[in-house]
């Protein structure tokens, strides 16, 4: 959970409309982790940390409406990905980017500045007929509340004007533990995706190689939501 951010918050409302879970557990759990969380930062005076986050994703978003060309280093003498922002029209183009959201794909392939407000209308309407989806009992189960949780979380990140890198593929590694838990129940396209997913990670030399592997899970897990049977299975697994 060291990497999540605070939107991973939107998984929640689904498990509280999941059938199996207990409720007041739930919201007791959910509670005093709060509580302790809360507590541990002003206790270590953290809390500079958040406010300097909310300040950086201001920045991006001030950024990015502005057209500012935007990639990371894919080195291997780099800890992680090296932020770089270059000014418009900059001469220098690198293909192999990490940043794996919409709004820098759409603007380093077509050059093209999607409104913020488009994605945000387009986030909200997927979350809503998600919880609708929830609300009349087609998330029943803790597995397929969780993931399609999971999924809608993930469809924030990509579609939010803040840079989306690499190392927050980890968000989707729940999702990868539950298939490799309910592996043999997988259908032959489902295992394909699972595998070239884990293949394209060790593939560094492949430009974008993260980013294939992180759509690889997400095709895999939208297919594995489509049908209920795996997810009944897994969930017992």
């Amino acid at each position: 959970m060291i990497w999540t951010r605070p939107n991973a918050a939107l998984v929640v409302p689904f498990l509280f409309l999941c059938k199996e879970v207990q409720k007041k557990q739930l919201f007791a759990g959910l509670s005093i982790g709060a509580a302790f969380f809360v507590g541990l930062t002003l206790l270590l005076n953290h809390q500079s940390y958040w406010f300097d986050f909310y300040l950086t994703c201001k920045e991006w978003v001030r950024n990015n409406s502005a057209g500012l060309i935007t990639y990371t280093c894919n080195k291997f003498v780099t800890v992680e990905d090296k932020v770089v922002i270059l000014p418009p029209g900059h001469p220098r183009v690198y293909w192999q980017t990490q940043i794996v959201n919409i709004y820098h794909f759409v603007w380093g392939i077509f050059h093209f500045l999607i409104p913020v407000i488009y994605l945000t209308i387009a986030f909200v309407t997927a979350y809503a007929a998600g919880l609708w989806y929830s609300f009349k009992g087609k998330a029943n189960t803790f597995s397929r509340a969780l993931l399609l949780g999971i999924l809608l979380y993930w469809f924030s990140e990509i579609m939010a004007p803040i840079l989306k890198v690499s190392y927050h593929y980890i968000e989707l590694f729940p999702v990868v533990l539950l298939f490799a838990g309910g592996y043999k129940d997988l259908l032959l396209r489902e295992k394909v995706l699972l595998a070239a997913s884990l293949v394209f990670t060790f593939l560094p030399f492949i430009p974008m190689n993260l980013g294939i592997a992180e759509f690889c899970t997400v095709a895999c897990l939208v297919s594995c939501l489509l049908r209920r049977s795996f997810l009944k299975t897994a969930a017992l697994s």
